[in-house]
C-alpha cells in the first residue's frame, strides 16, 4: 500500500517538476579588458537577487537557475570602473552578454592619518630631562656640561678646545664622535652624518643658557631619531616666545671667563604675535695646561610669527667662531720608545685649529595636537 502512495506521488509531481526545469534560463559570457585580455576574477551578480559568480582564467563566466525575465547584470572588480546593463533572460535558453571593463582611479572619500606621541611607560629607553632651572642654577659653560647631570652618562674630555669632546651612554664610550648617539636641536640632527660619516656632533655650537630642556634618551632610540641613535639621544630644545632677560658671568682659574645672556620678547601685531629671542655667549681660557687655550663666541637669534592659532614661520640665525690651542700627541709605540720619546714633528706642538660657522634657516611648524607635531625648514 505504502509504495503505491510513493508511485502515485511520482507520477504525480515529476512532470511539473520537468516543466519548471525547462522553464529556467541561463545568463552566460566573457569579460575582457579593453586590449581584449581575458580577466579572470571579476565578480558577476545580478542585481536585486543573490544570484552571482565569478570570472575563470579564461575570462567566463556562468548563471544558471534564472526564472524568466529583465534584469540588471553588473560585473566589478577593484581598479575597473563597475559595467552595468539590463538583460531580457528567456525560459530554457542562455542569455550570451559579452563585457568589456575600463580602468579608473580610485575613488576614496578621504583619508585619515593618525599620528600620537608614544607613552612613556610604552617606551623602551629612559628619558632624563635636564630644564633650565638646573641650566642656571648652575652656570653651565657649555652643553657637555649639561650631561653631568644626568646619572649613567661619563664625559670624555679630549681637551683640545674646538673639537667636541665624547661621551659614554649605555657602555658605548664613543658618543659625539662614532655616531653612538643622535644628538639634535629643534628636531635638526646636529650628526655630521654627509661631511662626517662616524657622525661627528660639535655641542660647542650651543648656548646653555638658550636651552629650555634637554632629553637624554637612554636606549636604542633610532625609530624615532635616525640611525645614529643606537645609545640613545640627546633632544635640545632652545627657547621660543617668552618675555624675559637673563645674564650669567663665571671666572675662574687659568683666566676663564664665560659670559651668557639671554633675551625673549614678544611684539603684538593685531591679533597675531612676533616673538624674538636672541642669545649669546662669549668663553676663553688659558687652560691649566701649556698649549689649551680657548677663545669662542656665539651667537644664536629667532624671529617667529603667528600664522594661525597651530602654525607659526620663523627665521633663525646661528654664528660660531672659535680659535684654540691643543697640545701635541705622539703614538704609544713611539713614546715607549726612549730614542723617539721627545721627537715630534716641527708643527706638532701645537695641535690647535681654527672653526667659523654660520647658518640661516626658515622654520615652518605646525602643532595638530599635544603629541604630534610637523617641522618643514630650509
Amino acid at each position: 500500500m505504502k509504495f503505491a502512495q510513493i508511485l502515485l506521488f511520482l507520477i504525480v509531481i515529476l512532470p511539473f517538476a520537468g516543466i519548471n526545469a525547462q522553464e529556467m534560463g541561463k545568463i552566460s559570457g566573457t569579460v575582457v579588458s579593453p586590449s581584449n585580455a581575458v580577466m579572470d576574477r571579476v565578480t558577476i551578480m545580478i542585481i536585486g537577487t543573490d544570484k552571482q559568480s565569478s570570472t575563470n582564467n579564461d575570462g567566463l563566466f556562468l548563471i544558471t537557475n534564472i526564472a524568466p525575465g529583465e534584469y540588471t547584470l553588473e560585473a566589478s572588480a577593484t581598479g575597473f570602473a563597475t559595467w552595468r546593463k539590463t538583460i531580457q533572460v528567456q525560459a530554457s535558453q542562455t542569455t550570451i552578454v559579452d563585457i568589456t571593463l575600463y580602468e579608473t582611479a580610485l575613488e576614496l572619500n578621504e583619508i585619515v592619518v593618525k599620528g600620537e606621541g608614544l607613552s612613556k611607560r610604552n617606551r623602551t629607553e629612559t628619558v632624563t630631562t635636564v630644564s633650565l632651572k638646573t641650566i642656571k642654577e648652575l652656570h653651565l659653560t657649555s652643553a657637555l656640561d649639561v650631561l653631568n647631570q644626568v646619572p649613567g652618562v661619563e664625559i670624555g674630555a679630549y681637551n683640545q678646545g674646538g673639537v667636541a669632546d665624547a661621551f659614554m651612554l649605555r657602555g658605548f664610550s664613543g658618543a659625539g664622535h662614532e655616531g653612538q648617539a643622535a644628538i639634535e636641536v629643534d628636531g635638526v640632527s646636529l650628526n655630521e652624518g654627509e661631511g662626517n660619516h662616524d657622525g661627528y656632533a660639535d655641542m660647542n655650537l650651543i648656548i646653555p643658557l638658550n636651552i629650555s630642556k634637554v632629553d637624554v634618551y637612554k636606549g636604542p632610540s633610532s625609530a624615532l631619531f635616525g640611525r645614529f641613535g643606537v645609545a640613545g639621544t640627546l633632544a635640545f630644545e632652545t627657547r621660543k616666545g617668552g618675555d624675559y632677560q637673563d645674564l650669567s658671568l663665571k671666572g675662574g682659574s687659568f683666566e676663564t671667563v664665560d659670559a651668557q645672556i639671554a633675551l625673549g620678547k614678544p611684539f603684538e601685531i593685531g591679533t597675531k604675535t612676533l616673538k624674538t629671542n636672541f642669545a649669546a655667549q662669549m668663553y676663553r681660557t688659558a687652560g691649566y695646561k701649556e698649549n689649551s687655550g680657548f677663545l669662542k663666541g656665539n651667537l644664536n637669534g629667532s624671529v617667529a610669527y603667528q600664522l594661525t592659532d597651530k602654525t607659526d614661520i620663523a627665521f633663525n640665525l646661528k654664528a660660531y667662531s672659535g680659535i684654540w690651542d691643543a697640545t701635541g700627541y705622539i703614538p704609544t709605540e713611539q713614546f715607549n720608545d726612549r730614542n723617539r720619546r721627545n721627537k715630534q714633528a716641527l708643527n706638532a706642538e701645537n695641535d690647535g685649529g681654527a672653526k667659523n660657522f654660520a647658518s640661516e634657516r626658515i622654520d615652518v611648524n605646525h602643532s595638530f595636537n599635544d603629541n604630534l607635531r610637523l617641522l618643514v625648514f630650509g
